[in-house]
């Protein structure tokens, strides 16, 4: 039988340790600095971050037993997500956010013929609407830092601050090991990923 091995834990100490000052006035300089450490990036290197991060997922007994996911469609300077929702979707009920107002609404991906631009220049889906977000086993959440905690900082629109507290599903954020920090400014409505999942982390 084939061993699963446990997700990484959050109190191993950070690879990428960018130190900042826990103030929410930070929040600006983390986006811009980590931001500029995505962009220095080679295509071949977010590639093959991507793809230890799918082959590292695909094995998780949390993946294997969901049956309803919510993942993503990544811009370009996150982790690409696409092999896993394009296969996933075989056997599993797959969900990729789209923004309407704003606000995001959980919808059915179905096949790439599905998808539409939308807010932002995203692919979203145009099936149908998940209405209860509390259906989600488990959703994959991209973020533009996280922190040893489980914390995660976003791009500013605060649109999965809005989601998550309506879901009950284990949250897993992923990320490049360049995003993976020691600290970022949280506060007391954040809610924190159950697990962090980054190459650095798998690999130690």
């Amino acid at each position: 039988m084939q061993k699963h091995h446990p997700l990484p834990s959050l109190q191993k100490r950070a690879h990428t340790m960018l130190q900042f000052q826990w103030l929410k006035d930070s929040k600006p300089l983390i986006r811009k600095a980590v931001k500029e450490r995505v962009a220095a990036m080679s295509e071949t290197d977010k590639q093959t971050e991507a793809d230890v991060l799918f082959s590292y997922l695909e094995d998780l007994e949390q993946v294997r037993n969901s049956k309803k996911i919510l993942l993503y469609h990544p811009m370009t300077d996150e982790i690409d997500v696409m092999k896993a929702v394009r296969k996933w979707a075989e056997t599993k009920e797959i969900y990729l956010p789209a923004i309407e107002g704003d606000d995001i609404v959980i919808r059915q991906y179905k096949s790439e013929q599905d998808l539409k631009i939308g807010k932002y220049g995203i692919l979203e889906p145009v099936g149908a609407v998940l209405d209860n977000p509390e259906e989600i086993n488990l959703v994959i959440v991209p973020g533009r830092a996280f922190d040893i905690r489980g914390y995660r900082l976003g791009r500013g629109q605060g649109y999965y601050d809005r989601l998550l507290p309506k879901m009950r599903a284990i949250k897993i954020g992923v990320c490049f090991d360049c995003q993976y920090i020691f600290r970022v400014p949280a506060e007391e409505h954040d809610i924190p990923m159950d697990y962090v999942v980054c190459r650095k982390l798998i690999e130690k």
